[in-house]
């Protein structure tokens, strides 16, 4: 029976002893099944798998629908995933909601996000307002990643500019 959870794996071994015709019905089952309640399942085991193209494709899911995820799946998820996220061009979240999102990844991360990651995930083009529930939070994040910068880091975004939104939702 061809579940969610092995499918993956099925349609690997159809690929390494060459069926072809099980591996294309695997690979419809998995298109037909993909959607944001199995993508997180679906990326565990494309990265597994070292299958590039699924991968891609499940991070386009998680874009599309970010706000149907639960958080705390989304806090599992390693920086680098989170970076094609946020950095996708499918990216569809509203703003205050994709601020709640960025603040509770940062502060769930052991170690920090980084101040490249937080920049992407703060981006002005894509978070233009904040939740005033975060805005503190990511003042919060952004002045410690400040402090541990060394002086050769010169952001290419607008980092000064999230101290200014950040402001702004706490006066909203």
């Amino acid at each position: 029976d061809v579940k969610t959870k092995n499918a993956i794996v099925l349609r690997n071994l159809a690929q390494y002893f060459q069926m072809h015709d099980l591996f294309m019905k695997l690979t419809d089952f998995i298109s037909n099944d993909l959607g944001p309640k199995t993508s997180l399942e679906y990326l565990r085991n494309a990265r597994a798998f070292s299958d590039e193209h699924l991968e891609t494709a499940v991070i386009k899911v998680l874009a599309k629908h970010l706000e149907e995820i639960d958080v705390e799946d989304l806090l599992s998820l390693s920086p680098e995933i989170m970076k094609c996220i946020f950095s996708s061009k499918d990216l569809n979240c509203n703003s205050e909601s994709l601020s709640k999102i960025a603040l509770a990844y940062c502060e769930a991360l052991p170690g920090g996000v980084g101040k490249e990651l937080f920049l992407i995930m703060t981006s002005s083009k894509i978070m233009p307002v904040l939740d005033p529930s975060a805005g503190l939070g990511l003042a919060k994040v952004y002045t410690d990643l400040e402090e541990n910068a060394s002086d050769e880091e010169e952001p290419e975004s607008d980092s000064k500019d999230i101290m200014m939104r950040c402001g702004k939702a706490l006066w909203s």
